[in-house]
């Protein structure tokens, strides 16, 4: 549990590579966060306008079409990994925005005049939620659950975590999105064994938890985060792509705008294939040709034909469940329920394959939007004492170890191990007076360790000066509740503690994670600014309107050129801005009606409504 003095709600937040939601615990359960309109998911989408706004959620969505270059979407494919990932080789080429290599060879994004690592990007959706939560509970939120995949490594965690560091979050506890849509599940439920199968939009887990009595058991885990509803799209791009080249033999794949509306439309269509048979696609005006003649994309496009684009990224789901389900020795008969989490279940595809493969119809118990926002606001309840304690037992999703000569793995740490979890490892010298030893520490599967994911390199320094092989180190690796990965060294003879630093190449140093704070500030007072602003704008116009439907109405024309000087100061106005001169405008119009006599007809309180609007937009 947190400590007593904190106070305030601690947010649950789903931050998910297409879609972030959050959710809170109010009265006896989880409750997901609206915005005024009653909408609870927003797109994970963060823009810069042409002249230096910085956009994020639906008004970010909104304009992409028209600013592909500078929307950037699907960070969560980037955050924490390198430039040179397998993962990046694939999606640069299909990315409307630019994906460039930062100063440490991690990834990053240009945003026009910035290059900003992945987390930055995340802080700005992380931000957003935290926005609509404060105006849906009414009072600050400081702290949050985070969820992540499971198949995330230690950098991807570290980058989630820097992120809600630049939001101004205090990252309580970061859990496994698979675990979370068990804590939903399980939460007011007795006993019972679940497999989640969570396809999203970028990444797929698939977890086995144990739920008994307020205790959760993470008996295996297992995932890709490469594999979810952004790679079916993709398919589909390609095939618009194709029929285009067969259609107007053009290729289109370098024209921003172009590529923005087919992954809309592809997405689109995606969706609308989940229940129709066939969707007719209809993209006007994509481009033009040398000779002007403009480039239109008419086609069917029968559920069939997606499926058959899909078969195999829906096979590596399967495959992936069941080579979970053997790394624990389980079978279907062992499982009592299987929950659906994630947007793209509902691909009538999945649910045939998942069907055949299990033997049964999954279960309804859970919302796949929202299971896993719920979840982390159940164990955010746990933390700040609202429900009863939760005994949370996860697991680490991969093979933790280090690198050896000829390509070796020395596995440190097994997959499915429970964490908390250590691992120790006997260094020794091999040169004289050595000062420092190094390792080279991933995560992965695979014997061959340049097949791992590159978790970092560990240096310890500061070494007792001595021939080779007469100092001897003992290296403690310690994998703590949220997955992250840290380090302890001793001299094995003395017991003196050395330096051990595991630097990750796509990591943020103490320096730039002050200077993205600092600019993350500077951006959201700025953001804020501009939403009083349209506030003020709004209710300027929405007065000047019903003044102007007065004198509209008015047959006095004394009265209706009293009522045209006031619109016509009062457009004067809202053309040189607010909320400054909307203010005076408020005092202007009290003055006029104070000399001039009242205007007939105008409510007595409109000034004073619109005073509220600006105080309160």
């Amino acid at each position: 549990m947190v400590s007593a003095n904190d106070t305030g709600p601690i947010l649950g937040i789903d931050l998910g590579t297409t879609n972030t939601c959050a959710a809170v615990w109010q009265g006896d359960g989880p409750v997901m966060v609206t915005n005024e309109s009653g909408e609870i998911g927003m797109p994970s989408v963060v823009a810069k306008t042409a002249d230096g706004r910085l956009l994020s959620g639906l008004l970010a969505f909104r304009q992409a079409v028209t600013n592909p270059k500078h929307t950037i979407f699907g960070v969560k494919r980037l955050i924490g990994r390198p430039f040179d990932h397998p993962v990046l080789a694939e999606q640069i080429p299909l990315s409307p925005f630019e994906i460039v290599a930062g100063p440490r060879g991690d990834a990053r994004v240009k945003l026009r005049d910035e290059i900003l690592p992945p987390a930055a990007i995340g802080a700005e959706v992380l931000a957003e939620i935290k926005d609509r939560a404060e105006a849906f509970l009414g009072e600050p939120v400081r702290r949050a659950v985070i969820t992540v995949p499971a198949y995330f490594t230690d950098s991807q965690r570290a980058a989630t975590r820097d992120a809600g560091k630049i939001a101004g979050l205090e990252v309580l506890r970061m859990i496994n999105e698979p675990t979370a849509a068990a804590l939903a599940y399980g939460h007011d439920r007795q006993e019972g064994r679940v497999l989640v199968f969570d396809l999203g939009g970028g990444t797929f887990d698939v977890s086995i938890v144990d739920v008994r009595d307020g205790m959760f058991r993470v008996v295996a885990t297992g995932g890709d985060t490469r594999l979810g509803g952004e790679d079916f799209d993709d398919r589909v791009v390609k095939l618009f792509l194709h029929e285009l080249r067969d259609q107007h033999e053009v290729d289109l794949s370098d024209d921003a705008n172009a590529m923005q509306r087919l992954r809309e439309e592809a997405r689109n269509i995606r969706h609308i294939l989940s229940d129709a048979v066939t969707a007719r696609v209809n993209l006007p005006f994509l481009s033009a040709l040398e000779d002007g003649s403009p480039i239109h994309l008419e086609m069917e496009l029968p559920r069939a034909r997606l499926e058959n684009l899909i078969e195999d990224l829906v096979g590596k789901a399967m495959q992936v469940t069941q080579q979970t389900l053997d790394d624990c020795e389980l079978s279907f008969d062992d499982i009592d329920e299987i929950l659906l989490v994630g947007g793209t279940t509902r691909t009538p595809l999945v649910r045939k394959r998942l069907k055949v493969l299990s033997g049964r119809d999954p279960s309804l118990a859970v919302d796949p939007d929202n299971a896993v926002a719920m979840g982390a606001a159940v164990q955010a309840a746990a933390l700040s004492g609202l429900r009863g304690q939760i005994l949370l037992m996860d697991v680490t999703a991969h093979d933790l170890g280090i690198q050896l000569p000829n390509d070796r793995f020395e596995k440190l740490v097994q997959r499915n191990s429970p964490i908390p979890a250590m691992a120790a490892r006997s260094l020794t010298t091999s040169q004289n007076d050595q000062e420092q030893l190094s390792l080279v520490v991933r995560q992965g599967r695979s014997q061959k360790a340049s097949e791992n994911e590159l978790m970092g390199l560990v240096k310890i320094t500061g070494l007792q000066q001595g021939p080779r092989g007469s100092v001897r180190v003992h290296l403690d690796f310690s994998i703590d509740a949220d997955g992250t990965v840290s380090l302890f060294a001793q001299d094995a003879g003395t017991g003196n503690e050395y330096r051990a630093a595991l630097l990750v190449p796509s990591g943020l140093d103490r320096e730039e994670m002050e200077k993205l704070k600092e600019r993350h500030k500077v951006n959201r007072l700025r953001s804020h600014t501009d939403k009083i602003k349209q506030a003020s704008r709004d209710a300027l116009r929405l007065m000047l309107s019903d003044i102007r439907r007065l004198r509209d109405d008015s047959s006095d024309e004394v009265e209706v050129a009293r009522i045209s000087r006031i619109l016509v100061h009062g457009e004067d106005v809202l053309a040189r801005g607010v909320p400054a001169e909307a203010d005076r405008f408020i005092r202007w119009l009290e003055a006029f009606q104070d000399s001039e006599g009242e205007i007939q007809g105008l409510p007595d309180d409109l000034t004073a409504t619109l005073g509220d609007q600006l105080s309160t937009g």
